[in-house]
């Protein structure tokens, strides 16, 4: 049986999103299970998904998931590589997953392919390294090293879905997982951008959300009475609720904590700390921090890991358990069929969780922690209770 894996944040989940699971559908059969790895309360760019996890979870399975599993925090607030690579690893880990599926600007799968067998060479390592020395970002050396290799097909690496598709392709040759991949073409709006009204991206439909429109016209309906729900309940968040919070976080971190931070280099956390002490919000922090060479995504980063006491040590390696958000019938048997295969701890209930021992026991508690800052961000008050971790079970389609 034919299972395929999809690395997401739904954040919200949208009409491309439907269209993504039902495309891979198409593909593959109808009978094709589809379990979705998806961020947790946080998202790659630095901030708090709008929606809770299981709310989001719960989404994506009215629309055709059929079982989602939690990418973690130290992975999905990553730079593409380790985002990737933890995402991968974690499907692969299942030991129910088939083929892995993600969308792509181009959907020109050999040259993906080309592109990621060129940045696992050491000439590229080099180039890249060579470009970093100029004083460029990180993503203009990685683009440079691609056309110096590829010349012009290089240019695939100026696209998010495209870059993020490499990186999928590259954990999957560098970890020689047993998976076959398939790139879907990408529909709807580009990333950040507004759409035609049917396919609006997450990032437009949020703005539309915390500007108190409705925005949810963009979602599938059966999404949009669950965000109606959270919104109606309060769970709805604006990060700018956590801004005195977090400042009051930086401005009493000493220099060490500053210098601990995943993805510093370079004196990148002075940049930070002067801002911090200048800045009257935490979108003020990033604008002064941010630069040509560091943009404002690393920035927000290095921000919430300090907010969240995120350092580098934290997801040095891959993920070390498998946490399930939501299922449906076909999900709860997968779930089944992983307690065979799965080379991971699989996590069904918070119970289950206190038998986690070691760095994995570490790493969940950690998060768990994150998971309760985040409630500080809900738009009503009594929504900002602690211990949710420890208490939601996996929601249960039907």
């Amino acid at each position: 049986m034919k299972t395929a894996g999809i690395v997401c944040e739904y954040n919200p989940f949208h009409r491309g999103h439907e269209y993504h699971i039902a495309e891979t559908k198409r593909r593959l059969g109808d009978d094709c299970g589809i379990v979705c790895a998806m961020s947790g309360n946080f998202v790659q760019r630095g901030d708090a998904a709008i929606f809770p996890k299981h709310a989001r979870a719960e989404a994506a399975v009215r629309c055709g998931a059929d079982l989602v599993i939690e990418l973690p925090l130290f992975w999905a607030m990553a730079p593409a590589e380790k985002f990737a690579s933890g995402a991968v690893a974690l499907l692969a880990a299942t030991g129910v997953v088939t083929h892995i599926s993600f969308g792509s600007e181009s959907a020109d799968l050999p040259l993906l392919e080309s592109v990621a067998d060129a940045l696992l060479s050491g000439r590229a390592e080099e180039k890249l390294r060579e470009e970093l020395k100029t004083g460029v970002s990180f993503a203009q050396a990685r683009e440079r090293a691609v056309e110096d290799a590829l010349g012009a097909l290089g240019q695939v690496m100026k696209s998010p879905n495209d870059i993020l598709a490499v990186e999928y392709l590259k954990a999957i040759k560098r970890y020689q997982v047993d998976i076959i991949h398939m790139a879907i073409k990408r529909e709807g709006a580009e990333h950040d951008g507004i759409g035609d009204g049917k396919f609006l991206s997450a990032s437009a439909i949020r703005r539309g959300l915390l500007r108190g429109e409705y925005a949810l016209k963009a979602v599938p309906e059966a999404t949009a009475e669950i965000f109606e729900r959270e919104i109606k309940c309060g769970r709805m968040v604006d990060i700018r609720k956590i801004d005195s919070a977090a400042l009051y976080r930086l401005r009493t971190m000493k220099k060490a904590d500053f210098e601990a931070l995943p993805d510093n280099s370079e004196g990148l956390h002075n940049r930070i700390m002067r801002a911090a002490s200048l800045s009257a919000s935490i979108g003020d922090v990033v604008d002064m921090a941010k630069s040509k060479r560091y943009p404002a995504a690393r920035i927000r980063r290095m921000v919430m890991s300090a907010y969240l006491g995120v350092t580098r040590e934290d997801g040095k390696d891959l993920p070390e358990y498998i946490s399930v958000l939501a299922m449906n019938e076909r999900g709860m048997e997968l779930l089944a069929e992983m307690k065979n295969k799965a080379s991971l701890p699989v996590i069904t209930k918070p119970a289950s969780a206190r038998e986690l021992c070691g760095s994995a026991a570490a790493a969940y508690e950690k998060c768990a922690v994150a998971d309760d800052i985040y409630a500080l961000a809900f738009t009503v008050e009594e929504q900002r209770v602690g211990g949710q971790t420890w208490r939601k079970s996996p929601v249960i389609v039907k």
